[in-house]
């Protein structure tokens, strides 16, 4: 993806990369072979660090709307942020106006790190009644990974 002027354009090469784009991208080393695995060197959510529970590895899958976190990071995320919601039928059901103290997924990885605003993650269930929605969850992939994004 390169940014100019305000507009986003996805490049795809199939060869050659342009030096230009070469010069300024940072490419980040993948560890799979299989699929778009990366190091993990840690995890900050709405300021705390929250590096020891996550594992040392993510695969990113940029074709997904969710991104997912390992069971540990989860509960540790639901007991300081999420206490005031709820589950309806599997659904985590949360009112829309607590988005506003959703916190901010920080995410370092070998050579950069991946900031994931509230308002990128929420979802809403139902706006006549204010109920949202948070749209990450627990991994539950067969991928040995932590993170999944």
């Amino acid at each position: 993806i390169v940014t100019t002027s305000n507009t986003i354009d996805s490049l795809i090469y199939y060869d050659n990369i342009p030096e230009s784009i070469q010069n300024s991208t940072y490419f980040m080393p993948v560890s799979g072979s299989d699929y778009w695995q990366v190091q993990v060197i840690g995890a900050i959510v709405g300021g705390i660090d929250m590096s020891s529970y996550t594992s040392n590895v993510a695969v990113i899958d940029s074709g997904t709307s969710y991104f997912y976190i390992n069971q540990n990071l989860y509960n540790r995320i639901m007991k300081s942020f999420f206490l005031d919601c709820g589950v309806d039928q599997g659904t985590p059901v949360c009112l829309c106006s607590s988005t506003s103290t959703w916190p901010q997924f920080n995410f370092l990885f070998d050579g950069i790190e991946v900031y994931i605003p509230s308002s990128q993650y929420i979802g809403i269930l139902d706006s006549s009644n204010n109920l949202c929605t948070y749209n990450f969850g627990v991994k539950f992939s067969s991928i040995n990974c932590g993170i999944l994004l």
